[in-house]
């Protein structure tokens, strides 16, 4: 199951779909984490239990502390995977070679190409 935020199960049509959905996140394996917001991440806790330290990380790669031009947001690449109630292993991904150029999904704000 892959899902931007658990308020998309909300969406769904039906009660019985919902149920469902919500089925799907409860038996999940693996749960990767990007940046998300404190009321995001409370929800998520509700499915898979995260240690305080761990929120604390996720949250802070939500926004970034300021709107200054060209700044990187704290949150690209980073990701937390969790299985089962084992502590959550950080990860962080970078584009490398040639993907720079094919995944640069930053040139609109850049004013480039």
């Amino acid at each position: 199951m892959i899902t931007h935020s658990l308020a998309d199960l909300d969406a769904l049509a039906t009660e019985e779909d919902r149920a469902k959905a919500k089925g799907f996140a409860d038996r999940s394996a693996i749960t990767v984490l990007a940046g998300l917001p404190p009321r995001e991440l409370a929800r998520v806790h509700e499915i898979t239990p995260l240690t305080g330290p761990e929120q604390r990380l996720v949250t802070s790669w939500s926004a970034p502390d300021s709107w200054q031009p060209g700044a990187r947001h704290p949150g690209r690449g980073k990701y937390l995977i969790k299985t089962g109630e084992r502590l959550g292993i950080p990860v962080e991904l970078s584009l490398v070679g040639p993907e720079t150029d094919l995944y640069d999904t930053d040139q609109a704000i850049r004013g480039v190409g």
